[in-house]
């Protein structure tokens, strides 16, 4: 891989450097990657040569404090969700496939809970639960140890991590004494990938970026995962499709955490591999996750796309969305409606949805259009909600709550100001 693709940065709206790398199809279908604790960026590497055959841009993101990335006092799991928006913008990247490994499925269920309707799928690896939801029975003595300490004791998370990890990582003598420290806690098949030597250095990279600038992120990192409420339950997650991936042998996230978010999450579709451990299902299974992950991102698209509007169904709200992104007008406006008319049809959607954030249309005639021939077979149709997307200081707001007045009589209608207020 080119180095310089692995070593990018932009800069945030705070004023704070964000850290990525790209790996795979750079002109690729776009997937985000949340990396485990004690690691970065860099592990979107570690499968580059699969995600380039799949056709799959591959982008992973340092977290505050880690890698490339600076420190960010006092942030919560969901600051990080602003992070990559902000990313995903800089990139011109409007909808994208989320990845977590280990701890940085923390990070994944924030986006599908915060921005769904800007994420494709979702594919989670060796994933963690959320610990004060779950409990931390069945996890190894060592991790139970080290999680009732960041609850109880924070403070010392930071000197423990460098004193277990991070001394240990910027020195090349002393590499196999830094893996170790790191691995120790895994079952052996997991331990057995050492012996390869090209294996033994592409997860050395990731891991040893983390410490980059001190243990300081990787500590906080650590707390908010482990310690911290997320700002959310997995009861709040409607998101369709999740796969959540694992091996039977982790010992570093056991199995029966898995399981206990698959049981939680009606939407998951679980795989268990019965002789796979935390790090050897990614180097062993991997092009059975890269499969499954190509049909629910063709799943997950779009069907109508364009400058103007976007539309698509949303399994997981029963609804057709349409969200608007520029001004137009003519069939440019009429052509969406019309195929979300053919899918609220086709899947027999109980609810319409209308962002109009960035854009509506404001022509007399197609405003007739919509009240006098669209609404009608709307009126038809399976549908008995709208939701219309828009902020209260929007100069379309009085546009809006008209056609709210004249709707009321056949549907119920809302407006909101973000989609996370969508039940």
């Amino acid at each position: 891989m080119i180095i310089e693709a692995l070593n990018q940065t932009i800069t945030l709206p705070d004023g704070r450097i964000l850290g990525y790398a790209q790996a795979g199809d750079l002109n690729g279908s776009p997937l985000f990657l949340f990396h485990g604790l004690s690691s970065s960026r860099l592990e979107v590497n570690i499968v580059h040569d699969e995600m380039l055959k799949a056709g799959i841009r591959f982008i992973g993101v340092d977290r505050p404090g880690i890698g490339l990335s600076t420190f960010q006092k006092d942030r919560k799991i969901s600051d990080f969700v602003e992070d990559i928006v902000h990313l995903a913008d800089a990139l011109g990247i409007d909808r994208f496939s989320v990845m977590g490994i280990s701890a940085g499925a923390a990070y994944v269920y924030a986006c599908i809970y915060s921005i769904p309707h800007r994420i494709i799928s979702c594919d989670i690896v060796s994933g963690i639960a959320p610990v004060l939801e779950f409990g931390i029975d069945g996890m190894a003595k060592e991790s139970r140890t080290t999680i009732l300490i960041a609850q109880n004791l924070p403070w010392l998370i930071r000197p423990l991590f460098w004193f277990y990890q991070g001394r240990f990582s910027q020195d090349p003598a002393k590499a196999d004494q830094f893996l170790e420290s790191i691995t120790f806690i895994l079952d052996d098949v997991d331990k057995e990938l050492l012996n390869d030597k090209t294996i033994k250095q592409v997860l050395l990279e990731p891991f040893r970026e983390s410490f980059r600038q001190g243990s300081k992120g990787v500590a906080h990192d650590g707390i908010l995962v482990f310690a911290k409420p997320w700002g959310f339950t997995l009861d709040d997650i409607a998101f369709f499709p999740i796969n959540l991936w694992h091996g039977e042998k982790d010992r570093g996230v056991p199995v029966e955490m898995a399981q206990k978010v698959a049981a939680k999450l009606t939407n998951a579709t679980l795989t268990v591999f019965p002789n796979e451990g935390h790090l050897s299902i990614v180097f062993n299974r991997f092009n059975e996750i890269v499969g499954a992950l190509l049909e629910n991102m063709n799943r997950g698209r779009a069907i109508y796309e364009s400058k103007y509007c976007e539309v698509k169904y949303l399994e997981s709200h029963h609804a057709v969305f349409c969200q608007w992104k520029a001004f137009c007008k003519g069939e440019d406006y009429r052509a969406p409606l019309r195929l979300g008319l053919e899918l609220i049809n086709k899947h027999e959607a109980t609810t319409w949805i209308t962002d109009t954030t960035h854009s509506f249309e404001n022509e007399e005639a197609d405003t007739k259009w919509l009240l006098e021939e669209f609404m009608p077979l709307m009126i038809e149709s399976s549908v008995s909600k709208i939701i219309f997307i828009i902020a209260n200081d929007s100069p379309l707001l009085d546009e809006i709550k008209g056609q709210e007045v004249a709707l009321k009589g056949f549907f119920e209608v809302a407006l909101v100001e973000d989609f996370k207020e969508i039940v």
